[in-house]
């Protein structure tokens, strides 16, 4: 409650209350098609779709911290891919390391079995 109280006393507002301040939209005739809206209160989106329906685009905010934040994506066939300099990211895996190698005289043993 302090902090829509606060904001109404700033003069801020919500984001569902942010006045859209500019919007686009398009479809050409080999399919593809667009849109991006921006808003009074610093939030952003873009999208664009190419003919098969692959999805690339963007979008901003503000966070709690009064930080802005972008994540850009694609959609398609791979699915969806998110990335963004807060978006936490896995580690990277490797191989695994052979533990146990057979000694060379293990295999003279067998090879001499035969």
């Amino acid at each position: 409650m302090l902090l829509t109280l606060t904001g109404t006393i700033s003069g801020q507002k919500s984001s569902q209350e942010a006045a859209i301040i500019s919007e686009s939209r398009y479809l050409n005739t080999a399919g593809q098609f667009g849109s991006s809206y921006t808003q009074e209160d610093g939030v952003e989106f873009k999208e664009e779709a190419d003919s098969e329906g692959n999805r690339k685009g963007s979008y901003t905010y503000i966070d709690p911290n009064g930080q802005r934040k972008t994540i850009t994506y694609t959609a398609g066939k791979d699915g969806f891919q998110a990335q963004g300099d807060h978006i936490p990211v896995p580690p990277r895996t490797s191989q695994p390391i052979l533990q146990y190698r057979p000694s060379y005289l293990y295999q003279s043993i067998t090879k001499s079995n035969r």
